[in-house]
């Protein structure tokens, strides 16, 4: 059992090394990929026990938390959201989900997204640790983030099967996806996510089977 942990572990942040010779990325810029997803491998590993913890630490947050907050105690700050602990604010519709009166289904927990059971989802599962991990992001220099450069489909998404590469100054994101049919795709997600925010946090998603919708 230890060594099948061990093999899944040392695959899972192996393989996406390997992958980037699939892609016609120029060599100097993928030399640089590689240095730069070992950062991001070290910070996957510090945050992956407070990410296996969410499941457990989230809803006792929750028990603390009241229906209008939309950060969760500052003592849970590491299990809190980059985002809101109320998932994203735009539905699917165009409303607006953080309203204090918004009541209907989130579209990733069959409950309103201010419910326990939707912060659950959205802080235990979906997005474990989120806040820390940006605080363990990058912070862009100067005009790194407009100088950004896209190879691929910058509009790769679940709904649209593709890949993207990114990269601006010494920070990157190479993201795959492969439709599983008409309801599933695959998911390659690695590098550090291009929010345009001050920071920005990394990813280390080798393999994830989503819908290929919400």
């Amino acid at each position: 059992m230890l060594y099948s942990i061990i093999l899944v572990f040392l695959l899972w942040y192996t393989i996406p090394h390997i992958l980037l010779y699939f892609f016609p990325i120029p060599n100097g810029v993928r030399r640089n990929t590689h240095l730069c997803w070992l950062k991001v491998t070290v910070i996957e590993i510090l945050k992956l026990p407070v990410g296996l913890l969410s499941p457990i630490v989230v809803p006792i947050a929750l028990l603390f938390t009241k229906w209008e907050d939309n950060k969760l105690p500052a003592i849970f700050w590491w299990w809190d959201n980059d985002i809101s602990i109320n998932g994203d604010e735009i539905d699917s519709q165009g409303r607006n989900a953080w309203a204090l009166d918004y009541k209907e289904n989130a579209y990733y927990a069959k409950a309103p997204p201010r419910s326990f059971w939707a912060r659950y989802v959205w802080l235990g599962w979906r997005n474990r640790a989120s806040s820390l991990g940006e605080s363990l992001g990058y912070e862009y220099k100067g005009t790194e983030f407009a100088d950004r450069v896209t190879l691929g489909d910058p509009l790769v998404g679940r709904d649209n099967p593709g890949w993207k590469f990114v990269s601006s100054g010494p920070i990157c994101q190479l993201m795959v996806v492969i439709p599983l049919g008409t309801r599933l795709c695959y998911r390659f997600n690695w590098g550090y996510k291009f929010f345009d925010k001050p920071r920005t946090p990394p990813v280390g998603i080798t393999f994830s089977i989503l819908s290929r919708t919400g």
